[in-house]
């Protein structure tokens, strides 16, 4: 029978010992020395992350809501122009007006003349009162701030 190789004692406690000495050096390693340092700047990056993604759903509520604003105007000066067409097909002063909507509410305007007529009697302060809701310059004389509200409500020619 033949002699079967046998382990070396002496090499495997060598080896052994030297496995020892490298595994002590593995906290040298940077990635391993530094571990905490990384592991703060990882939570670091996370709170600017969080911090973005906040500050992005600011900006997407402001989008929004500007948006919306957008909107309300744009379907607002669609309903004066409807109303405004309205208004200069009246041919008496007599007739009604269409009233019209405040750009800013999206509601009627305030004290808005229901006839024609009324408007020849408006005060200045209720022209200008007027004017101030549909957006329109309120600066001038009474009889161009008449002239400016009758041309903003649709009127263009002389009624009467």
């Amino acid at each position: 029978m033949a002699v079967q190789p046998q382990p070396n004692f002496l090499v495997i406690g060598r080896s052994a010992q030297a496995l020892a000495d490298q595994l002590s050096l593995l906290p040298n390693i940077p990635a391993l020395d530094q571990g905490a340092e990384i592991l703060r700047e990882l939570r670091a990056i996370r709170g600017e992350l969080d911090s973005i993604r906040s500050d992005l759903n600011t900006l997407s509520q402001t989008v929004r809501t500007s948006f919306a604003r957008v909107e309300l105007k744009l379907e607002v000066a669609e309903k004066n122009n409807v109303q405004r067409l309205i208004n200069g097909s009246l041919s008496h002063p007599d007739m009604m007006l269409s009233p019209l909507y405040n750009p800013a509410t999206g509601e009627f305007v305030n004290g808005f003349p229901l006839l024609i007529e009324q408007v020849a009697v408006l005060t200045d302060e209720e022209l200008v009162a007027l004017l101030g809701e549909l957006g329109q310059d309120t600066e001038g004389r009474a009889g161009e701030l008449r002239k400016r509200f009758l041309i903003a409500i649709g009127i263009v020619l002389e009624i009467g």
